[in-house]
């Protein structure tokens, strides 16, 4: 007979905190599963939204795949505390034998998440250029790593897009989840040595730069960190998150030009902002 659907909801318990993936898994376990990731929560933002989706199709027998069916059953039968999830996706992931792939790395959170950040630092330490992409930007560990590489010789042209709520949130207006140290780090970031601009959304109606990743130009070639999280403490401990480091070349470089179309099409540097903060006129 027909299967009837199974809910379980997460998070916010036992330790844990968001429920926060941002994943589609069909036909698991199957010859033919697929795989969809994103940015994006299942909101108005779905189309909306400044997002970024990626759909995968990879074979069975990958460790891309099987560690998907890792995060799927851990998330469902495993998450009564971040010990309990990450010990149990942990030990799936080894048990199924096969090697992750070298192009293409999935961390998931909690568990990886101090492995998911130092995948960036680490990148961004042998990069000539980057690029982030950020709706929340406060992670201290993060931060301090970048400014330190921006304040080391030869260091790597960082360029940052955020949304305009991370400088009226800083000029004292509440807006959504950002808050007024966002812009002092970002701005931290800016004086040694990084170009920032802002997407202006429309907040009125909860309309958000919501992407989330960075882009690398190292001399191995371009490299992208997506995924669901943003870059938070939260993000990289506590939350239940999905975050990938991809080396294929044709999808970094899409990430790239992607960034590229937000930073020098979307973006306005902070001087060329309004002076004050002024909605469109309600319909």
């Amino acid at each position: 007979g027909t299967r009837a659907p199974r809910l379980e909801l997460r998070g916010r318990d036992g330790n844990i905190g968001f429920a926060h993936n941002k994943l589609f898994f069909i036909n698991p376990g199957s010859e033919r599963p697929r795989i969809v990731f994103s940015s994006g929560n299942l909101s108005s933002g779905l189309v909306t939204h400044h997002e970024n989706w990626h759909f995968v199709a990879p074979k069975p027998n990958t460790h891309f795949a099987r560690a998907h069916v890792c995060l799927m059953d851990g998330m469902l039968s495993h998450a009564g505390s971040k010990k309990e999830y990450g010990d149990y996706v942990r030990g799936c992931r080894e048990a199924s034998g096969i090697r992750e792939e070298a192009d293409v790395r999935s961390f998931f959170v909690p568990g990886q998440g101090g492995l998911a950040r130092q995948a960036i630092i680490d990148t961004f330490g042998r990069s000539r250029a980057a690029g982030i992409a950020a709706h929340r930007f406060s992670d201290r560990r993060l931060r301090e790593a970048l400014l330190l590489r921006l304040e080391a010789p030869a260091p790597p042209a960082l360029r940052i897009v955020v949304d305009d709520d991370v400088h009226w949130a800083g000029r004292g207006l509440g807006l959504g989840l950002n808050t007024s140290e966002e812009r002092g780090y970002v701005e931290a970031l800016a004086e040694a040595g990084a170009e920032v601009r802002y997407v202006e959304t429309n907040h009125g109606t909860r309309q958000l730069h919501h992407n989330k990743f960075v882009v690398f130009d190292t001399s191995a070639g371009p490299a992208a960190f997506v995924g669901a999280g943003n870059f938070t403490a939260s993000a990289f401990g506590d939350n239940l998150e999905n975050f990938y480091f991809v080396t294929i070349p044709h999808v970094a470089e899409a990430m790239r030009e992607q960034h590229r179309r937000l930073f020098e099409e979307l973006g306005t540097p902070v001087e060329a902002l309004p002076a004050v903060d002024v909605l469109p006129p309600s319909r």
